[in-house]
């Protein structure tokens, strides 16, 4: 049984709880669907336990319920050659993928190189050298570490000296950054 639903018939089946019954408030706001479900055999009203009408799937509803959740297959009057037509087709890739392939870069005439230039080297630096040497706000530079993992996907280490400042380091991920 292969019954075509609107979207509203749908979302209104789709509501349905896992034993078939549809929920009150649904009901009460969509009358007109579920008339439609009753008329095309998709659902029916019966009393409840409790003595209250309720509406719920019928067998076909329930199997309609599930072929609207399956993911569409090819329609089988396709011809076998425009399927593989499509298949050659190269697909183009989304905006966002093409930014995800892209390795990031750095222009060197930027205080972004400035920080990783300090931080690349063994002794690495604190934030009051990152800030001397940038003039940035000590609570930006305080999240320029994790900033830098997460954009650069840099492996940053972090040192406690005791009575002195925490000096940050990167051990790695500077590939073709620098």
């Amino acid at each position: 049984m292969n019954k075509k639903l609107t979207p509203k018939l749908k979302a209104v089946v789709m509501s349905t709880t896992k034993t078939g019954k549809v929920p009150a408030k649904v009901a009460k706001e969509e009358p007109k669907a579920l008339e439609k479900l009753k008329d095309q055999g998709l659902a029916k009203t019966q009393k409840s336990a409790n003595g209250k009408t309720e509406t719920v799937l019928t067998k076909a509803g329930e199997k309609a319920k599930a072929e609207a959740t399956e993911p569409k297959k090819a329609s089988p009057k396709t011809p076998e050659k425009d399927v593989k037509a499509k298949d050659e087709k190269p697909e183009k890739a989304s905006p966002k993928a093409e930014k995800k392939d892209k390795k990031p870069t750095v222009r060197k005439d930027t205080k972004q190189y400035t920080i990783l230039k300090l931080l690349s080297r063994k002794s690495g630096a604190t934030i009051q050298q990152l800030h001397e040497a940038t003039g940035w706000k000590l609570t930006t530079l305080r999240g320029t570490p994790g900033a830098l993992k997460l954009k650069l996907g840099l492996e940053i280490e972090s040192e406690k000296r005791e009575g002195k400042d925490t000096v940050y380091r990167i051990t790695g991920g500077l590939d073709g950054l620098l």
